[in-house]
């Protein structure tokens, strides 16, 4: 670490002669501290920013911290270790947040917010000067988000930077809104700039007119005193042509190249200078102090500190220069930072310099240290830039490319790493062992390139011991065709052994275990702590978690992670885009990455679209793999996606097979995260045929899977696709107060998904007039009956047994209730065999009636489909989702005229779920600032239904937004009158918010 520069970064700039007293910013970022606990300090180079916030924290009674960043803050890594010298002194300051927290685990996030967490509740402001710095780079914006997001409410955080850096600061922090200081509240009036260009000596002239000639930059009043009729106007910033003009050419030539060729140091001392090659340093320095130039001078003049915009400026100026001469400068630097022990920032430099032989040697040197602290993106990044022929030759480099390799799951590259590997052991260090790690890294790679026997017999060449049998269990595990079983786990051992260990106690449904351990520093760790997240029905925290990585620096198995999250979420669009995106770099992974994809592919096909073609055709392709029938993770699945693949075709001889089999193979492996999905698909098959002992029993194993889970949300998730299964069980059920009962109310709260029929089914319109489209073609019904018959159906998922028809459409179960049943069912099936649909697609024999012919869909199951959506989705595809949704009841009311009991429960449930989707569209349109589509879903609502209160305050809000305030009090007056109806009165929040609006 480059202490003295980083010494110079941790305190803000000296004033410097020019600067005037500015009770205006001061009091304007005073103010912001005290309402907010984050305040943005935005302007562009030049504004003033630094020198007004270092006067308005200058003497705060609390403690105060300041860090100004450069370029290698774009390594979160760094940036880490620079917060935490920053903080060095404050009271209540946590322990180390770089390399020796990433040691004992978690992520340079998580890092991050345990540096903040560990400050306590002790009050601070602390400084970021040059935010923008890091605005490329998502893993340092995400590193600062989480630590800005964990402090205390009582710290405040000051962000200087010169452009709109996103960060992602959720509601983990109460913030109390975000204060901002503009570059109007840093503009100088005339009278600042009188006094400050007095200062400077300027000859004359009317302060107010470069004011208005600047709009009060600060900059640019500056540097007014030292106008010249050569003044370059426009260009990409326009300090630079400041800088060149009124600074720069005023310089002797030597001058000029002296600042430029010491830009690559962050604080230049003569002797520094010296070892670039400049001579006459003191005195240039000496003389540059007297010339006025942005640069910080302190130790007597003996060291130099270019403002940052300066020193980016000279920077720029530099690599114009003649290319021989800028390489010899950068290399020249690069051994000045070997010879100050700062050997990774060297390795830049000789990357800059173009000699590879010099960033070669540095980086086989700083790899170790690199990839110990976790900084995998940093040591992938040199790695791209060395030459192949050099990491082929280069153990410590091949060892580098194998670690980071494991970590973004690249196994094929890893495989290829390993085998170089181990011929450069062989020849070095012949008839030695392997240490049992090393061995169970090479294994995992031959492993997921399918060379399975390679994989064991490595690790049978490692040093015995616990580490060795440990791996050696470990990767046999999910080899089909070997005897060790998940109940030969062995314990974790603190590395990367225990990121595949977690691997398997997420397909064995051990969620618990993953999501109570403490974290792993491996991408297989976190990418099962994330899925674990996920399969309990956590995906707020799975997707912060996920959001530590953009996409393009995901795993595969992050990637599958992130399409089951918006899959479950139901941004079902999203997860299909992702999976083809994702699919070209599974299969640079390796042939296993590859299959898992196909398999979700096949998964994502069946539960979200029905198509069971397109499923087929992902499973075919994973059959390609001439190791997947080893592999028990695919094994399972193929039979498990194959049987839902028949279940939806109705081919239920079929689906038993497969499930049949899949739900075998995974009791016997103890292999439990598909088995709630695996039991429900069966009960349903099993029941289509007949079984219902066998159903009841594989219902039993989707309910015992989901104890061991430590959850129901895998198991409500299959029971919304078939919600038939556990209508069944409920009526089997002795007592009120079982399992499948508790499933049953959770299930009702949350509307029952049940799949929407692909393009070849049958869909029944029950909005409006009734009609019923057969694989495309009319089906004329003559009886009403017959239409909720059929609706009563699709809404139970296909069958049902004839006491609840009955009871839910004629009102009795007495012999003319069952006439009128027989009839309407005769007229059904008559007008489905005149449609070409044949006498078995409806079965009324016994006590039950099914439909057989396809799946079965209607209005309000595919209206209840895209409400779910709709009330997921945010911003414009949550508006244009809801419209949608509404389009599908649009057509007249449910069943009009209809009086039965089930009709009228089930069209008032609707209709209510059609109200939450238009308020919350009448929500998104006012934060979409859409005020006519706001008002027009919110007074539908309150026409509607006139004692929702939650619709009279958005209304409240609208008629606020627009400036109404008249019609706001009008509005609370209405809501107040409706409710004293009932009798009630508006609630609290009504209240509150009719007080909020009026101020």
């Amino acid at each position: 670490m480059d202490v003295a520069g980083l010494r110079a970064r941790l305190q803000p700039p000296s004033p410097r002669a020019h600067v005037v007293p500015r009770p205006g910013p001061r009091a304007r970022i005073r103010s912001c501290l005290e309402d907010h606990a984050l305040v943005w300090v935005l302007g562009t180079a030049g504004a003033g920013k630094t020198t007004a916030v270092a006067d308005a924290v200058a003497d705060l009674p609390c403690a105060t911290a300041w860090l100004t960043l450069d370029t290698t803050d774009a390594e979160p890594g760094r940036l880490l270790l620079h917060l935490e010298e920053a903080l060095d002194g404050i009271a209540g300051r946590p322990g180390p947040a770089g390399e020796d927290t990433r040691a004992a685990g978690g992520t340079d996030v998580e890092a991050a917010a345990r540096l903040a967490e560990g400050l306590g509740t002790t009050p601070l402001v602390l400084v970021l000067d040059e935010v923008d710095r890091v605005v490329e780079s998502d893993s340092a914006r995400l590193t600062l988000s989480a630590f800005l997001r964990a402090l205390d409410p009582a710290a405040r955080a000051v962000l200087v930077s010169r452009r709109d850096v996103p960060l992602v600061l959720g509601s983990a922090r109460p913030f109390d809104g975000v204060g901002c200081v503009t570059e109007t509240d840093l503009a100088l009036d005339a009278a600042e700039a009188g006094q400050v260009l007095e200062r400077l000596g300027w000859p004359g002239g009317d302060p107010a007119e470069v004011v208005r000639a600047t709009g009060g930059w600060v900059a640019g009043v500056l540097f007014e005193a030292r106008r010249s009729p050569g003044h370059v106007h426009g260009g990409a910033d326009p300090l630079h042509g400041y800088l060149s003009t009124e600074i720069m050419a005023g310089l002797p030539e030597g001058h000029r190249r002296f600042l430029e060729a010491t830009s690559l140091l962050a604080e230049v001392t003569p002797g520094l200078a010296a070892r670039l090659g400049q001579r006459r340093a003191r005195a240039i320095m000496a003389d540059l102090r007297s010339r006025h130039v942005p640069a910080c001078f302190t130790g007597g003049g003996e060291q130099m500190r270019c403002h940052p915009r300066f020193r980016e400026f000279l920077r720029w100026r530099l690599e114009a220069r003649d290319e021989e001469e800028v390489a010899s400068l950068h290399g020249a630097h690069g051994r000045l930072l070997l010879d100050l022990g700062r050997v990774e920032d060297a390795v830049e430099a000789f990357l800059a310099a173009g000699d590879l032989d010099a960033a070669e040697a540095a980086g086989a040197e700083a790899m170790d240290v690199v990839l110990g602290r976790g900084d995998v993106a940093l040591a992938a990044g040199w790695l791209r830039a060395f030459r192949r022929a050099t990491l082929q030759h280069s153990e410590a480099l091949t060892r580098a490319e194998l670690a980071v390799s494991l970590e973004g799951e690249a196994w094929a590259a890893g495989a290829m790493a390993a085998e170089r590997l181990l011929g450069m052991l062989r020849a070095t260090a012949a008839g030695e062992q392997l240490d049992p790690d090393l061995a169970g890294i090479i294994g995992t790679c031959y492993l997921h390139v399918g060379r399975f026997e390679d994989a064991l017999a490595v690790i049978g060449h490692a040093r015995p011991g616990p580490a060795r049998e440990a791996w050696s269990v470990t990767l046999a595990i999910d080899i089909a065709d070997r005897p060790e079983h998940y109940r030969d786990r062995p314990a974790e051992r603190g590395g990367t052994l225990d990121g595949l260990l977690h691997r398997h106690d997420l397909i064995h449904g051990r969620f618990p275990r993953l999501l109570e351990a403490d974290p792993v520093p491996c991408a297989a760790a976190r990418s099962s702590r994330i899925a674990a997240l996920g399969a309990v029905g956590r995906h707020d925290e799975a997707l912060a978690l996920l959001e530590g990585w953009s996409e393009p620096e995901r795993s595969p198995g992050m990637t599958r992670n992130a399409i089951d999250l918006l899959a479950d979420s139901g941004r079902t669009d999203e997860a299909f885009a992702l999976l083809e995106r994702g699919r070209v770099a599974a299969a640079r992974s390796s042939p296993y990455c590859l299959a898992l994809h196909h398999l979700q592919a096949a998964a994502l096909a069946l539960r979200v679209r029905g198509d069971a073609a397109a499923a087929r055709a992902a499973l075919d392709r994973v059959a390609e793999d001439p190791g997947a029938a080893r592999r028990r993770r695919v094994v399972e699945q193929v039979d498990l996606w194959h049987g839902l693949a028949c279940l939806l075709d109705d081919d239920a001889a079929l689906a038993a097979t497969h499930l049949r089999r899949a739900v075998a193979t995974m009791l016997d492996w103890d292999h439990q995260f598909f088995l709630p999905s695996a039991g429900v698909y069966l009960a349903e098959v099993e029941w289509r045929l007949g079984h219902e002992g066998a159903a009841d029993t594989a219902a039993d194993h989707a309910l015992a899977a989901a104890r061991i889970q430590g959850s129901d949300h895998l198991l409500l998730r299959a029971l919304h696709e078939y919600p038939a299964v556990l209508t069944r069980r409920l009526d089997a059920e002795p007592v009120a107060d079982s399992p499948w009962h508790a499933l049953g109310r959770v299930l009702s709260t949350e509307r029952p998904r049940i799949a929407a029929a692909p393009a070849t089914g049958s869909r029944l319109q029950e909005f409006g007039t009734p009609a019923l489209s057969y694989l495309g073609r009319s089906v004329a019904l003559s009886l009403r009956r017959s239409s909720e018959v059929l609706a009563r159906l699709a809404a139970a998922g296909g069958a049902l047994d004839k006491t609840t028809l009955l009871r839910d459409l004629f009102d009795d179960t007495d012999e003319r209730a069952r006439s009128y049943l027989r009839q309407s069912l005769k007229r059904l099936r008559d007008a489905l065999v005149a449609a070409g649909a044949g006498e078995g697609a409806l079965e009324s024999g016994g006590e039950r009636v099914q439909w057989v012919s396809g799946r079965l869909t209607s209005d309000s199951i595919e209206f209840e489909s895209a409400a779910r959506l709709a009330l997921r989705l945010r911003d414009r595809p949550g508006l244009e989702a809801a419209e949608r949704a509404l389009a599908v009841v649009g057509g007249g009311e449910y069943f009009p005229g209809s009086r039965g009991d089930w009709v009228v429960t089930r069209r008032v449930g609707l209709h209510r779920l059609a109200l939450d989707v238009r308020l919350g569209a009448a929500g998104t349109a006012l934060g979409l600032g859409e005020m006519d589509a706001c008002r027009t879903h919110v007074d539908r609502v309150l026409a509607e239904d006139p004692y929702r209160e939650s619709a009279w305050r958005l209304a409240m809000r609208a008629a606020s937004a627009l400036g109404h305030d008249d019609r706001v009090i009008a509005l609370y007056r209405d809501c107040r009158d409706r409710l004293a109806e009932l009798p009630t009165e508006p609630s609290a929040s009504t209240r509150r918010l009719l007080t909020e609006l009026r101020r």
